[in-house]
């Protein structure tokens, strides 16, 4: 076997290179081979699917790069083809001129015919038409509820779809330039005509701009969502102001008929900022009172955020900081609000899913070559001394009164520790239903408020508490890394030490990235660390507390690492505590970062295949870590129900 698949790569590369050159049936013809030669290579057992997978985006790429060298075809329409198509159309041609618009997807020409009319006419050939399928399909994967049409449409249905909604827009009272024709040139690219209209795009040239223009913008979008038209793409560049300084709405090809209201709330907030990057944030929002009810400005507030918006307002707002959220401000003042509601989750992949995938994906592919051998795990499983499971549920057990130590501390002894005991029993039936420890966080901050202590001392206890984990587990991470690199021992083979080393500088400046410029770390993520931070910094001027707190810690982590040597001592393993500790620490810092309730599955794959890498027996490490997984995940939900009757009883919880 071998990663990447060079066969793959190959068959990819040259189909790629061949491709610009050739009509769209033989080049789809092309990708089927491809797909054969991907598909042979694992029939054969030759190859993993994911390492012919990584050979195709091998071969994609490297034939990209020539193309982007050396030049290819560019799929663009000539002018002697789209004055031979017009002509067809019924429109003999006397000029015409590629324009330098702003054209997405498209390639515009201007255009005089034999009466004397000056038109427009949008060119949509089949690679802008694939460009945009990547961008839509881009939108639809990442982005919530982004309301892009299936990006299936040939560039005769994209062509035919624009002139519908440009008609209907038209009809609809909206000032748009006059549909002319629409049809499709030799090379089956598609082309719509309208009746040219002399101006500028709003803002182009720096001409000021008066308020009765800015009215007229807002009359216009109001009579298009009055339609339940969406333009989608209420960016400056298609907004035209003509020489008497009427404002049109061009480049109906984003358009949707009997839109949601979200979708319009989506212009809106567009139209805001778009207008906004010329007029200023309080003439905007003044002039969009003036026209727009409270009802369409308050469904486009929670959407003033960049990701709602198209790249080239983004990029205009760069010039402008601090614009959007002064936006925001004023439109929140101007509807009587008295505090900005919460910006919508915009993306539909989060960080923190992104990185349990990228886990998941790199845990399998450690453990299906080595793991699966079920022969071995029954061997195991029948040789077993059960004696050694019963130290291993005292460790277990012994996480929870650890736990409630450290929580005691962190209370300053305002909670009894036996009580506290049963609530972190309980805690563990919460954690069971939810994601990354919410739900046993929730569990202890509830059960310390009925003890007595206000809501923010309890936040701030089980601020104090988490923190405290996070720094002994990272701390004994590094320490064991160290220990294990200094006996010889790497959990990656045949890899060099300074390439391990590369890898995790890489995944860690990843990680700040995802906290300091994406939206949602600054917003969520950033304020815990800080709240963590202050709390461990406020601790630790009281000796005393911090030793609790930190042995609390402590205490938890070193007592899962024995539930976990103890379950492998169970099926005949023989580790070291330095072994085992590596595995849980690295399985345990994966699982946090899944999804599933207590990191239910990665965190099993992941320990075993650290145990595998630190040469235990496949079969020993398998039915071990899922002895551990039962003991210390399954087991204590008996006793955690238990006490979780008794807490409500006493009104506890």
């Amino acid at each position: 076997m071998g990663f990447p698949s060079g066969h793959v790569a190959v068959a990819a590369a040259l189909a790629t290179a061949a491709a610009p050159y050739l009509p769209r049936r033989y080049r789809r013809l092309l990708w089927v081979e491809v797909l054969l030669v991907a598909v042979a290579r694992v029939y054969v057992g030759a190859h993993l699917p994911l390492d012919t997978l990584a050979g195709a985006a091998l071969g994609w790429t490297i034939a990209s790069a020539v193309h982007l060298v050396w030049g290819a075809p560019g799929g663009r329409p000539t002018l002697a083809a789209v004055r031979r198509g017009l002509t067809d159309l019924g429109l003999p041609v006397s000029t015409i001129q590629v324009m330098s618009a702003d054209a997405r997807g498209s390639t515009p020409f201007l255009v005089s015919d034999d009466a004397g009319r000056l038109l427009f006419a949008k060119v949509v050939g089949q690679q802008q038409r694939d460009a945009d399928w990547l961008f839509r399909a881009w939108r639809y994967l990442f982005y919530r509820r982004s309301g892009d049409e299936a990006p299936f449409g040939t560039p005769k249905q994209l062509v035919e779809h624009e002139a519908c909604l440009s008609l209907l827009a038209s009809r609809a009272g909206v000032r748009t330039p006059a549909l002319v024709t629409v049809g499709v040139l030799a090379d089956g690219s598609g082309v719509v005509v309208y009746e040219h209209v002399r101006g500028e795009a709003l803002g182009a040239g720096g001409a000021a701009v008066g308020d009765d223009v800015l009215d007229d913008i807002w009359h216009q979008e109001e009579r298009l969502h009055g339609a339940h038209i969406a333009h989608r793409d209420l960016r400056r560049a298609n907004i035209l102001i003509d020489g008497t300084s009427k404002p049109w709405i061009i480049d109906f090809g984003f358009a949707e008929a009997a839109a949601a209201r979200r979708i319009l709330d989506q212009d809106t907030t567009e139209l805001l900022a778009s207008v906004a990057t010329v007029a200023g944030s309080e003439r905007t929002v003044t002039s969009a009172r003036r026209v727009l009810s409270s009802d369409a400005l308050s469904g486009a507030l929670p959407l003033l955020q960049p990701l709602a918006l198209s790249t080239a307002t983004r990029e205009d707002l760069r010039s402008h900081q601090g614009l959007l959220a002064d936006l925001r401000q004023r439109l929140t003042t101007s509807l009587g609000l008295e505090t900005e509601p919460e910006l919508e989750p915009m993306t539909r992949i989060q960080p923190k899913t992104s990185l349990a995938i990228l886990a998941t994906i790199g845990v399998v592919y450690f453990v299906i070559p080595q793991a699966a051998e079920l022969p071995k795990t029954v061997a195991a499983l029948r040789t077993a001394q059960w004696i050694w499971l019963l130290p291993a549920v005292v460790a277990s057990a012994a996480t929870y009164l650890m736990a409630a130590v450290g929580t005691t501390a962190a209370a300053g002894g305002r909670v009894p520790l036996g009580r506290t005991v049963l609530a972190q029993l309980a805690s563990s039936v919460a954690n069971r239903v939810s994601p990354g420890g919410s739900g046993a966080v929730a569990t202890i901050a509830r059960y310390l408020e009925r003890s007595g202590l206000s809501r923010a001392e309890a936040g701030s206890a089980v601020t104090l508490t988490t923190a405290a984990g996070g720094v002994v587990h990272v701390t004994a991470l590094g320490v064991v890394a160290a220990l294990l690199a200094r006996q010889g021992i790497h959990a990656v083979h045949h890899v060099p030490s300074r390439s391990v080393v590369l890898l995790v500088v890489i995944c860690v400046a990843v990680l700040a990235g995802l906290l300091f410029w994406s939206p949602a770390g600054r917003r969520k993520v950033l304020p815990k660390i800080r709240e963590g931070a202050q709390s461990l910094r406020a601790v630790l001027h009281r000796p005393a507390q911090a030793t609790k707190v930190f042995a609390g810690a402590v205490g938890v982590t070193f007592s899962y690492i024995l539930a976990l040597y103890f379950s492998l001592r169970a099926f005949g393993a023989h580790p070291s505590m330095l072994t085992v500790a590596a595995a849980y620490l690295f399985g345990s810092a994966i699982g946090s970062a899944s999804t599933a309730p207590g990191g239910l599955g990665a965190t099993e794959a992941a320990i075993v295949a650290g145990l595998i890498r630190l040469r235990v027996a496949e079969g020993q490490a398998i039915t071990g870590v899922l002895t551990f997984r039962f003991i210390t995940y399954w087991l204590p939900l008996l006793p955690g129900g238990v006490a979780l009757r008794l807490l409500q009883r006493d009104g506890v919880l």
